[in-house]
């Protein structure tokens, strides 16, 4: 029985292309969230490609790659937590 890859699956896959015909380098680099959003896979792109109903679902699949489900990507922890430190500080 094959399994047909879930929406995080999906999206690092699409990524992964992505990196490897526009800046293969990129591919074992940190790369910024907002690049990822915005530039390499935005929604409004690969919407139809990538299966997504909603841009809800795009957002939370992005939102599960980037808290780590299968393991596919590492968040620079300091990164994430900082803009939240300094609101708080406020």
């Amino acid at each position: 029985m094959t399994q047909h890859p879930d929406d995080v699956q999906r999206l690092f896959d699409r990524l992964v292309e992505v990196l490897a015909g526009r800046a293969p380098h990129l591919l074992d680099a940190p790369i910024p969230v907002s690049d990822l959003y915005e530039t390499l896979v935005p929604y409004r792109t690969h919407r139809t490609s990538l299966g997504f109903d909603s841009h809800q679902d795009y957002e939370m699949a992005l939102l599960r790659l980037l808290a780590g489900e299968h393991g596919l990507v590492d968040l620079d922890n300091d990164e994430a937590t900082r803009p939240c430190t300094t609101r708080r500080a406020r």
